[in-house]
């Protein structure tokens, strides 16, 4: 059976997942449906500059992660001791070793899905770090300026929460490029498969626009996997017959390989997505760990694994933290509530970040998918 896998993802991230298909023995199109960029540096500035006037940052993506961080390695700003980072999944907390060692405290999900909204409904339940604070917690979050604002209600009965623009995602409304239009001819002539992995429902809508008109009801007969339920969703309203969710890359990985095993295109069992129905906990990523899962090599980049590592929890542990409730850890002193006397002095207010275009995709449409690569 012939077959090809098509990654639609910013360069940023798919670059690397790529890679990694590519070394799993699948034959892989890296075609980019996004770019992603940060904000002027002027504007992000004062910001950044205020970063330890809050308890928690949260980064609602790897794309987030690494745009921020390039920022401030230009601006010669360390991440601010005490602060902990709020990350939707494994893939986000390899980026943020990556970036920024492993020093920092982060908060994960445990579970998936893996996406913010559960991230602090983990913070915010019973046990969470938001839930035991004694006193209001300041939360800053950076995401893009048309980022999915339910969850930013949720941490506001918990915290007081600046949202900033930290990044914009335009559509790249380009067709294929010459050679990968010549391998999706020759696979839709010769009965091949085409495995479509989406990383938002932005980047699905550009695709059916981008596409020559004669291959789009082929295009919507390939088997689909996306990192979230609610592009498995859009994607089922545009007409595309068959898709799956997957839960991180190493799982990715496996779909893909027992397509091509079984010489057909069953993508397996969906990932399960009731989990937003059960308990929720949070993984307190230890400060000497690299990684919330082993093999950080395959991760996520946005909803992320549901596996775990061993995870020590820190020596120190910081206001507001909250061991994995599914596993157990070694005994360790319980999180003290937070006092006046530790809290930071609030920081100035944050002056107007003008938010950038988003371009010509409606913002809403960006809203409906949950894959921010």
């Amino acid at each position: 059976m012939t077959f090809l896998v098509v990654l639609t993802q910013a360069a940023e991230g798919g670059d690397a997942v790529a890679r990694q298909l590519s070394a799993a023995g699948l034959q892989v199109e890296h075609w980019p449906l996004v770019s992603l960029e940060p904000v002027p540096l002027d504007a992000i500035r004062p910001v950044l500059e205020r970063l330890s006037g809050y308890h928690w940052i949260f980064l609602p993506s790897p794309s987030a992660v690494r745009l921020v961080a390039q920022r401030m390695k230009e601006l010669g700003i360390a991440w601010p001791a005490d602060v902990r980072a709020g990350l939707v999944g494994p893939g986000s907390v390899d980026a943020f070793r990556a970036c920024f060692g492993s020093g920092p405290a982060v908060d994960t999900p445990l579970q998936p899905p893996h996406d913010a909204a559960h991230l602090v409904q983990a913070l915010t339940g019973a046990g969470g770090g938001l839930s035991a604070a004694a006193t209001p917690v300041r939360a800053l979050v950076l995401n893009r300026p048309d980022g999915r604002a339910r969850w930013v209600e949720m941490l506001r009965q918990k915290a007081e929460v600046d949202v900033v623009a930290a990044y914009t995602a335009e559509p790249v409304l380009k067709g294929p490029p010459e050679q990968l239009m010549w391998r999706l001819q020759r696979m839709k002539r010769a009965g091949g498969v085409v495995a479509w992995v989406i990383g938002a429902s932005s980047q699905l809508d550009t695709l059916l626009q981008v596409l020559p008109a004669e291959m789009t009801d082929w295009a919507k007969r390939q088997p689909l996997l996306v990192p979230h339920a609610a592009i498995l969703a859009h994607a089922e309203a545009c007409g595309f017959d068959e898709g799956a969710v997957y839960d991180d890359r190493r799982d990715l990985v496996e779909r893909l390989q027992y397509v091509t095993s079984s010489h057909g295109r069953a993508l397996g069992q969906p990932a399960d997505t009731d989990a937003d129905k059960k308990e929720v906990s949070v993984l307190s990523v230890d400060q000497k760990n690299s990684s919330a899962v082993p093999d950080g090599g395959l991760t996520d980049d946005q909803p992320g694994s549901a596996h775990r590592a061993s995870q020590a929890p820190s020596a120190a542990t910081s206001p507001g933290s909250s061991p994995a409730a599914s596993e157990p850890l070694p005994a360790s002193p319980p999180p003290s509530p937070l006092s006046p006397s530790a809290l930071p002095p609030p920081p100035p207010p944050l002056p107007p970040v003008p938010s950038p275009a988003v371009g010509p995709i409606a913002a809403g449409d960006f809203r409906r998918g949950a894959g921010l690569w």
